[in-house]
């Protein structure tokens, strides 16, 4: 029996081959672009993402990795530059000795293996910042055809800019960046029970990255054994108390537990050393207006999140990493890896429970993260300014992505324009 509309589907079929040719032709010039001039294609790019094309993402991600890769190496970039130079000259039996007492295993063996392949060290930043950047993409790309589906292609392309522009456009902490986007992909399998032994290699693999994260762990495991912990109120206590609180007991309850153990020394390198505030006192005030600055939108996520709240294993997991968070208040510097941990689990939590808004808050909060993260935005460049002076940026835009990976900062450069303690030497703060 024929279908009454087979006519009506019939017609239909050379309007749908016309489009299918029309896409895939879109897909080549845009792919095209990105390997011959990386940087030009970036428009490109997001219009493709308006569309939701997986390969638009993959390649905003490997666009942010050519942008790292490029970055001059300095502070903690410079040092590991110079370890991956120390490597060269180590057998295995050394390096292993050596790797041991060190806290974090995973880049040292990233740089360790670059170094007997002889490949630059600049390639770690390059596989960090893309694979990191490529797993919050993603992450955000599977919702999105439910979203658009409700709210259409505009509205969920601003939510994409709201996470795309809450991106830090340096390779500044790129280690800590790359454990944060495998902790929230762990902690997202595991709190929607999906492929929990995945999470778990994710989450371990964040921790062997960056020994911190051991410290968020606990968030996760404690939404399983007391999952009704959270609650609207509890939320607005500890959002009030990560505004105001202040304190050291922290500082002494790590000296009195194990004040000869290597992880306790560790923290309190954060707690009790130049990082819990001491540091800020060789900068300008213009550099601490930066860091207020960039501070505006975990806190403007924070206040986003109280409003939309829905009690949940998720919203339970945001409050357990906020109780750490209170916690570490004192700390400048741990109190800021905290947030910078809860980041992400909070923004995906927005934007998966966005159904669940009301239409003039979602309105609202669409305009509100937008502009704190253009905000953001600008900040990170200015605050890179002195640094993009010595890099090699330009080159996303005036060469193929075959030259730009065959760049490297060597041992030659670094010691010419790279002072001892991570700073440019030829440049006057």
């Amino acid at each position: 029996m024929v279908p009454k509309d087979f006519k009506d589907t019939k017609n239909h079929y050379p309007i749908l081959i016309e489009s299918y040719k029309v896409k895939n032709l879109n897909a080549v010039i845009t792919i095209l672009c990105f390997i011959i001039l990386p940087g030009l294609s970036f428009p490109l790019l997001l219009m493709q993402i308006y569309y939701n094309h997986k390969y638009a993402y993959i390649c905003l991600a490997i666009l942010l990795g050519l942008w790292s890769f490029l970055m001059a190496p300095i502070g903690d970039m410079y040092r590991y530059s110079m370890d991956y130079y120390l490597y060269k000259d180590y057998d295995y039996n050394q390096f292993s000795q050596l790797i041991l007492l060190k806290n974090d295993y995973l880049l040292g063996i990233v740089l360790y293996t670059l170094s007997k392949l002889n490949l630059p060290p600049d390639i770690s930043r390059f596989l960090y910042v893309s694979i990191g950047s490529m797993i919050i993409f993603l992450l955000f790309q599977k919702i999105v055809p439910q979203l658009q589906e409700k709210y259409g292609k505009k509205t969920v392309f601003l939510l994409f800019l709201i996470l795309f522009l809450n991106f830090k456009y340096s390779s500044f902490s790129f280690r800590f960046n790359f454990s944060c986007a495998l902790y929230v992909l762990g902690g997202f399998l595991l709190i929607n029970n999906k492929k929990k032994a995945l999470a778990c290699i994710l989450l371990l693999i964040s921790v062997i990255n960056h020994i911190s994260f051991v410290l968020f762990l606990f968030p996760i495991l404690l939404s399983y054994i007391f999952p009704k912990f959270c609650g609207k109120r509890l939320s607005l206590i500890l959002i009030i108390l990560i505004f105001t609180f202040t304190g050291t007991f922290v500082n002494d309850l790590l000296k009195i537990l194990a004040p000869h153990n290597a992880l306790v020394q560790h923290a309190l390198y954060y707690t009790d050393g130049v990082w819990a505030g001491a540091f800020l006192e060789g900068h300008s005030l213009f550099y601490k207006i930066k860091l207020i600055i960039d501070s505006i939108p975990i806190y403007t996520l924070l206040i986003v999140y109280y409003f939309i709240f829905r009690k949940n294993r998720w919203a339970c997991w945001i409050d357990y990493l906020l109780v750490i968070v209170v916690i570490t208040a004192p700390y400048v510097s741990l109190k800021g890896r905290c947030l910078s941990a809860s980041f992400f689990p909070i923004l995906f939590y927005i934007i998966y429970s966005f159904p669940t808004i009301k239409e003039l808050y979602r309105i609202r909060i669409l305009k509100t993260l937008i502009i704190t993260g253009i905000i953001l935005s600008f900040s990170s460049l200015w605050g890179s300014r002195r640094e993009l002076n010595i890099s090699q940026e330009q080159k996303l835009f005036t060469t193929n992505i075959i030259n730009i990976l065959s760049h490297s900062y060597d041992y030659n450069w670094l010691r010419e324009n790279v002072n001892e303690d991570g700073s440019p030497a030829k440049i006057n703060y």
